[in-house]
């Protein structure tokens, strides 16, 4: 019972259950007497361990509960006697002069939530709900912190038990002793409720807050079985608690009223309210009516047709629109009123409805009164309000002067970034699946008026983004003189310093470049825009850390290329096109099926006439890049542009990504020398924090042969020279980096802190760059470029032959080096 270590105390939990239950079946009537003395030896630990309340007394709830037993009902009814009779005693009958406060009426409290949570008794405790319900409840009025929060969760645990015994129909009226009725557990919540009442609530010191006590009771009645001649008075109850102080309170009974009414309908649901609360008159009230009307709304959203919401508002604004009575309601009436207006916004956009009966709504003063005053109650109605404009802006006929309506309207959203967050969580969550172009104008205009404000909140742009790149999907044709001034202003390059707002970017980027490509294919600013969104586009693909970031690659590519046939006029002339390929090929090879499946889908987006064939495949990934393989392998030479992608996707496999996200050209991947990458490489052995790399669904020195084949096949002639000179340099010094780290590992094995136990020529990131930089030479040996020292190329192959006979490489590198020397014949 003192233990402390949490797996320890487990351990002796559970083994003195199993003696429990090993001395209850004993034959022998002395040895079943064992229970009965360790039962009182337990009651006599709650009282001696009644100061220790510095931690919960797991102990004692393990030990009472492992001595019961379900089976055993008297046993079980006298231990729950026995608790509840130490539970109800007061803390003066406890309390000792001159020493600590001695509660055993925590531990007892303790035992009875175990004894209710644990599931050996759930078809025993439910006789005693209604009791230890009515415990828990006098507990709850306790002016002692630690007994309250104890009936607080024992109240929760009959609750739960509520819940999961199926006793609705009989727990309220069993009884758990035969001597006598218990009340029912809407009784005991009715009286929680009348006694909070009567509490002082703004009394100074007090101990008990009335709220918990309104709060656990509502709690209750929202999981009891009520009688039907217990429902008036309950409802009554109810509604007295949307008048209460607390707004939690008020927001509980407003949820819990709406459930009770919503079988009737709407309308009815919300005259009967209205009903139930007509001799209650003041503000609170008011407030929690129109929570509950919320409510009642939310819950009858799927059966109300046009009609009837349109009469549902004209009966909640009669009574409580500001624009109707001559009260000043303070902001957070109004504000409820609103989200009212607000939700019926969404119902009427979502089922096309008429406008008008949202529009009449309008606040015809707006916030003059409120914003003169200051007020910092000001924004939660001010976020509500510029929604409801919003709706009413969204549902207006076009003007001439619509466009400067729209900018005067999004100028409000600049003063509060607040309001603005409001606005798109809403746009996100429940308009943007069902777009119209009034809201994708909005958006638009949103952004672009306040682009270098939202740079400084990124969330808030990333929400923006994601609104709109929603939008954009839809068949819904875009104004592409709109979106122009927007196109040019995002820059994703700018936008790395997050990393969902940069993922958003990418996919909203591909959204805009499939219009402009469209009509614009020979613009150079798209062209570059392009480039630049392809750069990004392949660091995201292979970001293998970043699920979320190589998921967004291939939605980007799924999206820019559902109109291929628009975007690109003759894909093999394109310098796009084989980068395309690429990318789609890294994203089949991921190890996560979701990503690869939507790369399955950008392929097939490509419209190519191999894709028919393997059509009764499905979401295949690997026969599906086997097809992109084959394209870029019938290329047929007239531009160097296939060459350099299959040249820069042999240079990046086995690469971490890191750095910026600058683009990843053939020049940038072989500015980084081989040296720096076998350093880099050693480096990371001794780097404890390390993150590895791991794929199991591609091996990189296989994807190195494929692609080498590819290589072959290509012509490294079209190359620009300087190009060329720049990768056989690479290649040249590579070799001799190479041949150093092999003689240098057999000389310094014995000091070196990092040698595999088969010599470098065995790890497999070494071995991934070895393989790489010998392939490469071996294509070069094999293309007859001009300016390629054929000698001198074989001459270092052959040094890096004999290195490796010499320590016993590495059979997969002596293969790649016998290949490479067999192109130069």
């Amino acid at each position: 019972m003192s233990l402390r270590h949490r797996g320890a105390f487990s351990t002796v939990a559970n083994t003195f259950l199993l003696c429990c239950e090993t001395v209850r079946a004993a034959t022998e009537a002395s040895v079943r007497g064992l229970l009965q003395e360790w039962y009182k030896i337990a009651l006599v630990q709650i009282d001696e361990q009644a100061d220790r309340l510095t931690r919960r007394s797991a102990g004692l709830p393990a030990m009472m509960t492992a001595l019961l037993s379900p089976s055993d009902v008297t046993f079980f009814s006298s231990a729950v006697t026995d608790l509840t009779s130490i539970a109800i005693r007061t803390p003066e009958e406890t309390r000792s002069d001159g020493e600590e406060p001695r509660l055993p009426q925590v531990h007892a409290l303790n035992i009875l939530k175990d004894i209710m949570t644990t599931s050996r008794f759930a078809s025993v405790v439910v006789h005693f709900l209604s009791s230890i319900i009515e415990l828990a409840a006098s507990c709850l009025t306790s002016k002692i912190w630690a007994i309250r929060n104890c009936g607080l969760m024992l109240l929760r645990a009959c609750i739960n038990r509520l819940d999961t015994s199926n006793v609705h129909d009989n727990a309220d009226t069993i009884d758990s002793t035969g001597s006598g009725f218990r009340e029912t557990s809407s009784s005991v919540a009715i009286r929680m409720l009348h006694s909070a009442q009567h509490m002082p609530g703004n009394a100074p010191n007090m101990a008990i807050n009335p709220a918990e006590l309104v709060f656990a009771a509502l709690d209750l009645l929202g999981h009891g079985k009520v009688t039907t001649n217990k429902a008036s008075e309950i409802d009554m109850a109810i509604a007295r608690e949307l008048s209460n102080p607390a707004w939690a309170v008020r927001d509980h009974a407003a949820f819990l009223m709406a459930h009770r009414l919503y079988p009737l309908g709407p309308m009815s649901a919300v005259q009967k309210l209205f009903e139930a609360t007509a001799t209650i008159s003041c503000e609170n009230v008011t407030h929690g009516r129109l929570l509950c009307c919320r409510y009642i709304m939310e819950a009858g959203a799927k059966s109300l047709n046009s009609n009837e919401l349109s009469s549902l508002l004209a009966s909640i604004g009669k009574d409580f629109a500001p624009s109707s009575t001559g009260i000043r309601w303070s902001p957070y009436v109004n504000a409820a009123w609103l989200d009212i207006l607000n939700d019926a916004g969404v119902l009427i956009w979502h089922h096309k409805w008429p406008t008008h009966m949202l529009c009449m709504h309008q606040f015809p003063n707006k916030l003059d009164p409120l914003q003169s005053s200051k007020s910092v109650h000001d924004p939660f109605l001010t976020q509500r309000l510029l929604l409801h404009e919003a709706f009413c802006y969204m549902f207006s006929d076009a003007t001439a002067s619509e466009t400067e309506t729209r900018r005067a309207f999004v100028c409000q959203f600049t003063d509060d970034p607040e309001v603005l967050r409001v606005f798109l969580d809403t746009v996100h969550e429940k308009l943007s699946y069902k777009p119209a172009s009034t809201l994708i104008q909005l958006l638009v205009s949103v952004i672009n008026e306040n682009y270098i404000a939202l740079m400084g909140q990124p969330d808030v742009l990333e929400m923006a983004f994601a609104c709109l790149e929603r939008c954009l999907a839809s068949a819904i044709e875009s104004d592409l003189d709109l979106l122009k001034p927007l196109s040019d202003r995002i820059k994703i390059q700018e936008l790395a310093t997050s990393r969902d707002l940069w993922t958003t970017a990418l996919r909203l980027e591909a959204h805009l470049l499939r219009h402009f490509m469209s009509e614009q294919m020979a613009d150079p600013t798209t062209m570059k825009r392009t480039r630049l969104w392809l750069d990004a586009l392949e660091y995201a693909s292979m970001d293998y850390l970043e699920f979320s970031a190589r998921l967004s690659a291939a939605v980007a590519l799924s999206t820019y290329l559902r109109d291929f046939k628009c975007a690109m006029k003759t894909p093999d002339e394109n310098e796009f096109w084989p980068r395309l390929l690429v990318i789609i090929y890294d994203l089949l090879n991921d190890d996560d099926e979701e990503v690869r499946a939507e790369a399955v889908t950008a392929a097939k987006n490509l419209n190519l006439r191999h894709v028919l064939v393997i059509e009764d495949l499905g979401l295949c990934p690997l026969a599906m890049r086997e097809v992109l393989i084959d394209l870029l392998c019938q290329e047929d030479g007239r531009m160097f542009y296939p060459t350099e992608a299959t040249l820069g996707k042999i240079l990046r496999i086995g690469r971490d990504i890191r750095g910026s996200l600058d683009g990843e050209s053939i020049l940038h991947l072989v500015k980084k020398p081989v040296s720096s990458k076998i350093t880099e490489i050693l480096k990371s052995k001794n780097d404890l924090f390390a993150e590895e790399r791991q794929n199991l669904y591609i091996d990189d020195v296989r994807e190195l042969n494929i692609w080498t084949k590819v290589l072959c096949r290509s012509s490294m002639g079209l190359l620009p020279s300087s190009r060329l000179q720049l990768v056989l340099q690479w290649t040249s010094e590579g070799l001799d980096q190479i041949v150093n780290l092999i003689r240098g590992a057999k000389t310094s094995s014995t000091r070196s802190t990092f040698v595999h136990p088969l010599g470098v020529t065995y790890d497999h990131e070494l071995l991934v760059v070895i393989v790489q930089v010998v392939s490469l030479s071996g294509v070069l040996l094999r293309s007859g470029a001009n300016g390629i020292p054929r000698d001198e190329l074989h001459g270092k192959l052959e040094h890096l032959d004999q290195s490796c006979h010499n320590v016993q490489g590495n059979a997969v590198v002596t293969e790649a080096v016998n290949w490479a020397l067999r192109m130069s014949e």
